[in-house]
């Protein structure tokens, strides 16, 4: 028959329950890790969106001024050549 155990102390409380004890404070520590890490992710995520975000922005500025100059080209070339054609290599140039 196994032993019975009595409460005495705190400290004989802790000694005989410090294996249950270490599993609690160990599982706690190790929810709190992931809790930390998933935050640490997503304020990372966050921050890559909103750069993306502006990135996206200042590309889409560049191609409507290069596609506006590309109109003005165009325009000013068929306005000089009156019935004449507009060719692939007048546009390349």
């Amino acid at each position: 028959m196994a032993p019975e155990w009595h409460f005495t102390t705190w400290l004989d409380l802790l000694d005989h329950w410090q294996a249950v004890i270490a599993g609690v404070v160990g599982f706690a520590a190790a929810i709190v890790a992931v809790v930390i890490t998933l935050r640490s992710e997503r304020r990372k995520a966050v921050r890559e969106l909103d750069t993306l975000r502006k990135s996206l922005g200042v590309e889409m500025r560049q191609f409507t001024v290069q596609a506006l100059n590309g109109h003005r080209s165009l325009r000013n070339l068929a306005q000089q050549g009156r019935g004449q054609q507009i060719t692939t290599r007048m546009i390349e140039n």
